[in-house]
């Protein structure tokens, strides 16, 4: 039990000190590139807030006005992303422990967020995905801990981070979808779909939400139609064999190539001990990362995908990728695989660094 208590703590101890270097070095690193065209664009959306804007909902602008609430700098603009993903980074682990009860899994889980390059290069460029992130993992965790528990209050945190995910980005609607078809394929937690807490919840998030809705109500509609419309509907509906390529290849770049393969390696593996043995804990890792990846792959026979459209849904698939490598009984076996997986994500993310 000691020896166990003192790896624990080692890793525990090793966590820390990476995600305190890894942040030191962003802020650093931060202040030696100039703005992008982007984020000089979130910038002015902070200094302008409003309920929403024509391309976003605006928590992307309310995040960078906090972190410039006193002076507007390279620094204080990109602290939005480094403290974001710093906190997605911990809420990773955090589920990845609850679920497992194994620290291994959990480190390497919130690891495999700091190498991947999408969520690398997103902790120090001010994105909408660093605030969608940290929202989408609030969300996740408050939701397990509801479906675990009798606490009601869980489901009222679950709703208030839905909202401020649907004040993010639109793409989190997927966030509901993949709770839904959890608990409906989870034969102890269907209950949930008889009681009225998840649905409450539900409203609780369009209500933070609704602040959207009234600004769009007297501009016809503009975000949607950008967003649900002209953004996601090409005029030429025929399937394009190309583009599904493309999807693919721009999750192989934004993740690293054995990355990507391990993270499906990982979904898959869910997918096959929660159907087969009613795991709900794999359940709740499969549909929580498979359904906006199968939405956009969906899409990408119709038009293109941007590549990082979906990179949330890789949150959950880490989680899903380190309890395959990590918590089955050949996992020697696989450790080359392993090495091989976290070694060229580094390499990727430090190249992309290095030549900027």
């Amino acid at each position: 039990m000691g020896g166990e208590d003192q790896n624990i703590k080692v890793y525990r101890i090793t966590f820390i000190s990476i995600l305190a270097a890894l942040t030191m070095f962003r802020i650093i690193y931060a202040r030696l590139l100039p703005l992008s065209a982007d984020e000089a664009y979130f910038w002015q959306w902070s200094r302008h807030l409003d309920l929403s804007y024509y391309e976003h909902p605006p928590m992307t602008g309310i995040v960078v006005a906090l972190f410039t609430l006193f002076k507007s700098t390279l620094l204080t603009v990109r602290l939005a992303p480094i403290v974001l993903v710093l906190g997605t980074t911990i809420l990773v682990y955090l589920l990845a422990r609850e679920m497992f009860q194994d620290e291994r899994v959990a480190f390497w889980s919130g690891l495999l967020v700091n190498i991947a390059p999408i969520f690398a290069v997103g902790a120090i460029i001010t994105t909408t995905d660093a605030p969608l992130g940290i929202f989408w993992m609030l969300t996740l965790y408050f939701v397990y801990k509801a479906t675990n528990s009798q606490k009601q209050y869980w489901w009222w945190l679950s709703g208030l981070a839905l909202g401020f995910s649907f004040l993010t980005k639109f793409v989190s609607i997927s966030i509901p979808i993949s709770v839904f078809l959890f608990l409906l394929f989870s034969k102890e937690k269907r209950k949930w779909l008889l009681r009225k807490e998840p649905y409450l919840a539900l409203l609780l998030s369009l209500l933070v939400f609704s602040p959207v809705i009234i600004w769009n109500a007297s501009r016809g509609w503009v975000t949607f139609k950008y967003n649900l419309g002209m953004r996601y509907i090409s005029s030429d509906a025929s399937l394009k064999f190309r583009y599904f390529l493309e999807y693919l290849g721009g999750q192989s770049f934004i993740l690293s190539p054995f990355l990507f393969m391990g993270s499906l390696a990982g979904i898959i593996h869910s997918a096959y001990r929660g159907f087969k043995y009613k795991d709900d804990k794999f359940l709740f890792l499969f549909f929580t990362s498979v359904v906006i990846l199968l939405i956009f792959g969906v899409y990408s026979w119709f038009d293109r995908v941007a590549p990082h459209w979906v990179c949330c849904g890789y949150l959950t698939a880490f989680i899903a990728t380190s309890v395959l490598f990590f918590k089955q009984e050949r996992k020697k076996l696989y450790r080359p695989l392993w090495i091989t997986i976290v070694s060229f994500a580094i390499f990727m993310t430090v190249l992309i660094h290095a030549v900027p």
